[in-house]
């Protein structure tokens, strides 16, 4: 069986699949395959749909959690924030992210009502015509994805990790410094001595009485 005929015969309702076998089958030789029942689907089309959307929201759900962790951890760090060379910008960028998202996982959903319940495979050809436009659907939204969320994800992480590297190279030179002072002889602590002669403060000998 060519290719082509192979699709054919994934794709086909159970009466079709039982003509492709027989075309197949030469005259005078009785089929191997049984016959198959009409509530049988021979593919898995409504719960590769259904992976589809649930690996989409997934992937959602794993990009916005790392950010909103680096952010997180940003914004609790004034010196880290202080690092930020465009800090409107940058909040420019994450609530067009966050308009972005809330967009995409409506769009998902709406996809998904089309085939919610559906699973196993389908049966006959308006099936097979709905899945494959659901899929259409599904591939259209990740390149919407990909052309428009994931540039703004890697902005923002460019951002963010250009005030991480400064304070980073920051905190390893004060490191230096201080490694420096310790190892030499010359530098002297801020230590202060109080004379307790002058010092008012310090307790004064008891006065000795003449009688």
């Amino acid at each position: 069986m060519s290719k082509i005929s192979k699709i054919q015969a994934r794709l086909a309702t159970p009466s079709e699949e039982r003509e492709l076998n027989a075309s197949a089958t030469p005259k005078g030789v009785d089929s191997p395959l049984p016959p198959v029942s009409q509530t049988t689907s021979p593919n898995t089309f409504w719960d590769d749909a259904e992976k589809m959307f649930t690996d989409s929201m997934l992937a959602i759900e794993a990009t916005h959690g790392q950010l909103a962790e680096h952010l997180t951890q940003l914004m609790s760090d004034d010196g880290a924030y202080a690092k930020i060379t465009d800090g409107e910008g940058l909040l420019s960028n994450v609530r067009l992210l966050g308009q972005d998202i809330n967009v995409h996982i409506s769009r998902l959903n709406a996809i998904h009502a089309k085939h919610a319940g559906r699973t196993g495979g389908t049966i006959t050809p308006d099936d097979n015509m709905h899945v494959i436009q659901i899929n259409g659907m599904y591939y259209d939204a990740l390149e919407i994805y990909n052309n428009t969320i994931m540039p703004t994800v890697s902005h923002i992480f460019e951002q963010i990790g250009a005030a991480e590297l400064l304070l980073q190279a920051e905190l390893e030179q004060q490191l230096a410094d201080n490694a420096a002072k310790a190892q030499d002889p010359s530098y002297v602590t801020d230590v202060v001595v109080k004379d307790a002669s002058n010092d008012a403060s310090a307790p004064q000998p008891a006065e000795q009485s003449h009688s």
